[in-house]
Order: structure tokens, then sequence, then C-alpha cells
């Protein structure tokens, strides 16, 4: 007995992976930039949690419904 799955569910598969991939470059990329982005925005260092673990990706996500709506 094989297990078979559709071209449309590995396709699914592999963009969810590659979402996922890309989640995790850009959390990798904006968080050792924190010093210097406390710095231009005039913000305390200790927000910069708040930037990259809420603000950063909520915005992505409200993005990401902007470009699916238009």
């Amino acid at each position: 007995m094989t297990n078979t799955m559709s071209p449309l569910a590995i396709k699914t598969i592999l963009l969810a992976a590659l979402i996922q991939l890309v989640n995790a470059l850009d959390f990798m990329m904006i968080m050792p930039l924190g010093p210097d982005l406390a710095r231009d925005l005039s913000i305390p260092p200790t927000w910069i949690g708040y930037l990259g673990g809420r603000l950063y990706p909520s915005c992505r996500a409200l993005f990401t419904v902007f470009c699916q709506v238009h």
C-alpha cells in the first residue's frame, strides 16, 4: 500500500515550508540590527523585543492580507 500525495498537496506543503524559512530568515536579519534600530528610531533598547517579536511580524501579516485583497 503506497501513500501518494496529489501535486496540489505537495505544492501546498512546499509553500508552507518556504514561508517558514522566510520568516526565520527575516527574524535572523532583523534581530542583530537591534541596537542600531533602537538608536535610529530613538527607542529604548529594551523595546527591541517588541519590534522583532510583535510589530514586525504583525506588519508582515497585515501587508499579506492587504495584498490578497487587492
